[in-house]
């Protein structure tokens, strides 16, 4: 609480002590000023992988994410209710946090084996080892729904189950 008080009363300084030329300078640019290089690199960075062990403790299911979700997918309808985003297209939630690719790793040795066959641009949400660890469930959220997909530990390749719905 205290940081925040102490923050506040050094950007009102800040504001004050500049000239009414560059006050008005800073607030009628209407061009957009891009940060940086160096800054864009670290903003857009991608974020730290999710990570769901198997039920048999010897494999990983390591989840690949974006940095920041588009522009485009923030603007997209959604209609509120009892607290929840949905999305009236796919009828799931909105503004969700999708892995963008997936890959098994052993954990004893680091065999990595990414998994092959995911769709172009995929939305992988609600990820779910098999209870024997040889294959995973998950989503893939597109523009018209949501389908059902597995992936086989034994060959690293995902097929499509149910298409969207």
């Amino acid at each position: 609480m205290i940081r925040i008080g102490v923050a506040l009363v050094l950007s009102c300084i800040v504001l004050a002590a500049r000239s009414p030329a560059e006050t008005t300078e800073a607030t009628s640019s209407s061009s957009y000023r891009v940060p940086d290089s160096t800054i864009v690199r670290i903003i857009d960075a991608p974020r730290t992988p999710l990570v769901h062990i198997g039920p048999d403790r010897e494999w990983l299911l390591v989840a690949e994410r974006p940095s920041y979700p588009s522009i485009a997918e923030l603007a997209e309808r959604e209609i509120g209710l009892a607290g929840t985003r949905i999305k009236p297209q796919t009828n799931g939630a909105s503004r969700t946090n999708p892995s963008i690719g997936l890959a098994f790793l052993r954990i004893a040795d680091g065999e990595q084996r990414p998994v092959a066959g995911l769709p172009a641009s995929p939305r992988i949400e609600n990820l779910s080892w098999s209870p024997d660890g040889q294959r995973i469930a998950f989503t893939n959220t597109t523009a018209s729904g949501i389908e059902l997909w597995v992936a086989e530990l034994s060959d690293g390749i995902a097929r499509r189950l149910v298409g969207p719905r």
